[in-house]
């Protein structure tokens, strides 16, 4: 069974997370993309064959049947992101760096430890 995911952020990077997730990785099934940008979200779901697509990562984190996400936004929002992805029960997989500092650092790994879900850390040239 392939597991739900959704992506927060389609630009650079997550662009590349799209296609991966969409074509190549038969165990994933790429359900939402959520962008600030509308239209980038909307042509990314267009583009990779995305059921559903959000101007606000907040209602992708509401969606329910997805079980978890790819954080590919901007590194100045990760931490936002990714507390609110925790907080809404989704495993996490977050692009580095998590935070920009220490105590942000501490406050992923409590909220990703007091929500009891997952969290993986991502450097894309490795």
């Amino acid at each position: 069974m392939a597991v739900k995911l959704g992506l927060i952020g389609v630009g650079r990077i997550g662009k590349v997370f799209a296609h991966t997730l969409a074509f190549n990785v038969p165990q994933a099934d790429l359900v939402a993309v959520a962008d600030s940008d509308p239209s980038a979200a909307q042509e990314a779901a267009a583009r990779f064959n995305v059921p559903a697509w959000y101007a606000d990562y907040r209602q992708l984190l509401d969606q329910k049947d997805i079980q978890a996400v790819v954080v590919a936004t901007p590194t100045h929002t990760h931490l936002e992101v990714a507390v609110a992805a925790a907080q809404a029960g989704k495993e996490i997989f977050c692009e580095k760096p998590l935070a920009l500092d220490l105590a942000g650092n501490d406050q992923l790994i409590q909220a990703v430890q007091s929500a009891g879900v997952r969290m993986q850390v991502g450097l894309n040239r490795h």
